[in-house]
């Protein structure tokens, strides 16, 4: 019956739990023609995106394992297993990545065994490079020290959020960064995450005897991580850039639009934004992939995603 995605995976290397079995009876579907048809339903198929999103990544996948047995008793829209894998946010272990690569892939109909193992290989090789980027990017965020990030165009420290033009954007008032010729900058479409960082620091690296302000003033020691408690950083939120100049960002899971005004109005904390890895390259991989393995008629015009 050809081989199957574990047999594949175990030979490329272990990572997501084993691999994804290919569905003799979806693809039976497909070879003969008909069009695909799920089985009887339950009542509430699982909302994966809102999963996914709050970082509750296993919870996701084993919900996807229950829900559709393996493709044998229901089966996952492709436009619902792209959109739930390109969301997957950047604080999600490579692991946790890999078993939602596994968890649809054996949830979806495939057209032929090949077209199965290649989406489960190539989509899981896809995720643990996007995700081991952001697991090195993260912890540089965390324990380099602040100033030379903010000299190196990476990071923007000590701002406030204002309603943006655009329904759930936030405008960036204020904060220190540095952008020339030399440096690219924060630009539009780059994915950033948003932490708030403790008063005293800000009016450290804010005051007017800033080093980063001015020539003769004496250095600083360095602090990493904007002076976070190494065992106890703050969460990382993770936006798009909508607009470069004047910053303008916007959250990727819209609910924490609300929590981030609510926490700057109230006086309390400020911010920093930091680029994080490339979600841009790793949905545009995630899509050439999928369009290339999915059922005719199941992918989106030139790779986009489907509807959710």
């Amino acid at each position: 019956s050809g081989t199957t995605a574990a047999a594949a995976a175990a030979a490329g290397g272990g990572g997501g739990g084993g691999g994804a079995a290919w569905s003799k009876k979806a693809s039976a579907s497909w070879a003969s023609g008909s069009k695909w048809k799920s089985a009887k339903k339950a009542k509430q198929p699982p909302e994966l995106l809102p999963l996914v999103l709050k970082n509750n990544v296993q919870q996701a996948a084993t919900a996807v394992r229950d829900y559709y047995q393996n493709g044998e008793v229901n089966q996952l829209a492709h436009g619902m297993l792209l959109n739930s894998l390109i969301a997957m946010p950047q604080l999600a272990s490579p692991d946790d990545g890999a078993s939602m690569v596994e968890a649809v892939t054996d949830a979806a109909a495939w057209p032929s065994t090949n077209a199965c193992n290649y989406f489960f290989e190539k989509a899981r090789q896809a995720m643990f490079e996007f995700l081991g980027e952001a697991e090195d990017t993260i912890n540089k965020i965390r324990t380099r020290d602040v100033n030379w990030l903010v000299e190196s165009g990476n990071c923007v420290l000590g701002v406030q959020f204002s309603a943006g033009k655009k329904p759930g954007s936030l405008l960036c008032e204020g904060g220190r960064y540095k952008i020339d010729e030399d440096r690219r900058g924060l630009e539009t479409g780059d994915t950033v995450g948003v932490s708030a960082i403790p008063p005293e620091v800000v009016r450290q690296y804010l005051s007017p005897n800033d080093a980063g302000t001015r020539p003769d003033s004496p250095p600083r020691e360095p602090i990493k991580g904007a002076g976070w408690p190494e065992d106890s950083p703050p969460p990382i939120i993770e936006c798009e850039v909508v607009v470069a100049r004047p910053l303008v960002i916007k959250p990727i899971n819209s609910a924490d639009t609300t929590s981030l005004m609510k926490e700057s109005r109230s006086g309390k904390v400020q911010f920093r934004v930091d680029k994080l890895a490339n979600r841009v390259q790793f949905g545009r991989a995630l899509a050439a992939i999928h369009l290339a393995s999915a059922p005719p008629g199941a992918a989106g015009k030139k790779g986009k995603a489907l509807p959710k």
